[in-house]
């Protein structure tokens, strides 16, 4: 899902140093994503991936193949791997009008806002 949501936004700094995993009694779980940048929306940032997905090593290149490509490359079976990438992509679909809301709402809407909204509407397609 990390990748899926760094794919999504356009975030070519997506990297290890940005993953990180909490032990708790219970068992171990990925901690709450941090440092989402959506890089695409800045003319002056690299679109060279900073953690290849699925091979693919540009951010533009990064869609739903590549993401099921690097989710069965650490033993997810394709079938699972589509199953969550699918649930994933509508779930992250379905925030950006609540998102968009919340940013007129709370006084922080701006036009790149609406830029990345944009982006992340036409993720995965952008990609293919």
């Amino acid at each position: 899902d990390a990748i899926t949501i760094a794919a999504a936004i356009g975030n070519a700094d997506q990297h290890a140093k940005n993953l990180a995993v909490i032990y708790a009694p219970e068992g171990a779980r990925l901690a709450p994503l941090y440092n989402l940048v959506s890089t695409m929306v800045y003319d002056d940032l690299s679109r060279v991936s900073a953690l290849r997905v699925g091979g693919a090593a540009h951010v533009d290149e990064i869609g739903a193949e590549a993401c099921i490509a690097e989710a069965r490359s650490w033993g997810m079976p394709e079938r699972l791997a589509r199953e969550r990438l699918r649930t994933s992509i509508t779930s992250i679909h379905g925030a950006i009008d609540g998102v968009l809301l919340a940013a007129e709402h709370e006084g922080w809407a701006t036009p790149i806002i609406e830029e990345i909204a944009n982006l992340v509407r036409g993720w995965p397609k952008r990609a293919a």
